[in-house]
Parts: structure tokens; sequence; C-alpha cells
């Protein structure tokens, strides 16, 4: 497994889309944090927003600033293998497909969790520089749900890479949901006053992601079956696709 993951950090390095997405990912958290700080109400964060400043956003937001840019770097280097046909080249050095698949999570991983404990700590400096100082006490319990969400988006972007082959399709889906369905779904609940469409609206893919930011028990259990559902649909197409 060192040699895949060996095999598979030399492959990342070569794809710079993937450095400047982590990138964007932790300015677009900064940004939206620097936004929440900058709320007219003047003296220390409340615990909600100390919580958007540190998820940048993401605890209250359907679109998640900071995993969204992490969902397409993960789906760019997935989809980057099939797009320059390396993919059977890595399969040459290493003909286990469930081990490279393993190998290339086992480091989108370890960029998604840095990216998040870079970007969390520059959200809250951006905060204390305008004079927004954060609630000490909603910090410890901000950040397993964030890196969390952070890591299932990152796998499930993987996923979709491995399952559409496409980079154009796998983005469609994902805006489709995140533009459409949902906001729709929502408006749809409101709008018809119907509690039972808005309870069901909490299963949709974004907005569990959001919930299980926050730790929420139906969140995280609702993130945890797309994630599941997405990979094991990601290593039924790779096991048999012919590369």
């Amino acid at each position: 497994m060192s040699a895949t993951l060996a095999m598979e950090t030399r492959r990342m390095t070569t794809l710079p889309a993937v450095w400047y997405l982590a990138l964007i990912a932790i300015g677009l958290g900064a940004l939206v944090s620097a936004f929440v700080a900058s709320t007219p109400d003047p003296g220390p964060l409340s615990i909600e927003n100390t919580h958007r400043v540190l998820t940048g956003g993401s605890s209250s937001s359907l679109l998640s600033f900071v995993g969204l840019p992490l969902l397409f770097a993960a789906l760019t280097s997935v989809t980057e293998d099939t797009r320059h046909k390396l993919a059977s080249v890595l399969l040459v050095a290493q003909p286990r497909r469930a081990r490279l698949m393993a190998a290339r999570l086992v480091l989108l991983t370890g960029i998604a969790l840095v990216a998040g404990l870079v970007q969390m700590p520059l959200s809250l400096l951006v905060s204390v520089i305008l004079g927004r100082i954060p609630e000490p006490s909603a910090i410890p319990a901000a950040v397993p749900g964030h890196l969390l969400a952070l890591v299932a988006l990152t796998w499930a972007g993987a996923a979709l890479g491995w399952i559409t082959g496409s980079a154009a399709a796998a983005v469609g889906v994902v805006l489709a949901d995140l533009l459409f369905i949902e906001p729709m779904a929502a408006v749809a609940g409101n709008f018809y006053s119907r509690n039972d469409l808005e309870n069901y609206t909490r299963y949709l893919p974004f907005t569990a992601a959001r919930d299980a930011v926050t730790l929420d028990p139906v969140g995280l259990i609702t993130t945890t079956l797309y994630v599941t559902l997405l990979l094991t649909g990601a290593w039924l197409m790779v096991r048999t696709r012919d590369y």
C-alpha cells in the first residue's frame, strides 16, 4: 500500500488544478467568514455566528463554500486520469483497482483535512481583525463536524468522477441538485406550508451535508449513506470498466 500511496502522491503533484481548487476553498471560506463577521451587530460573535465563521458559512448555507471546491478538486483528480488516458498506465503499475481507489481517497482525505485546518484558523483571524471576537466555547464543537463534512464531500466528488468518467457530466449533476432541485424543494415546502415536504428536504444531499456540519444525527447518517452508495457505485463501475 505504501508504494501505491507514493505513486498516487507523485500523480497528484502533476495536477495543479487540484491544488488551485484547494486554495480556492480556503480563500472562499475566509471570505465568507469575513462577510459573517462584518454584520452590523456589535460586540462578540454569538455561538451561531461563531459556527458560521469557523465553517466558512457551511453550517447555515446549502452552498458549502469550502466543501464544494474540494468536491470539484476530487472530481478533477479522478477525471483527469480518464481524460489523459492515464488510468491504464496506473493499472499497469498497480493492477489492484481497489487499492488504487483507496490510495486516492487517502490522499484526498489529507487534502480536505489540511484545507479545513488551514481555513478555520484563518477565518477566526479574519473575524478578530474585524473586531468580532468568536465565542470560545463554540469552537471545539464546530471543528469535527466541519472536517467530517469536508471529507464526505471530497469522497463524493471522487465517487462521481469514477461513476461518470466525465467532469462535465458530474459537474452537471452536482449543479442541478445544488442550484435547482434542493432550492426548489425548499421553496415548495415554504410556499405550500407543507411540513412533510420540508421534513423530506433534510434528506437531500447538500442539505444533509449542511446539517452534518453541526453534527446533527440525521444529517450525519444521511450523508454517510449517500457517500457509501456513491463509493459502492464507483467501485462497481471501476472494477468492470475497460480502460
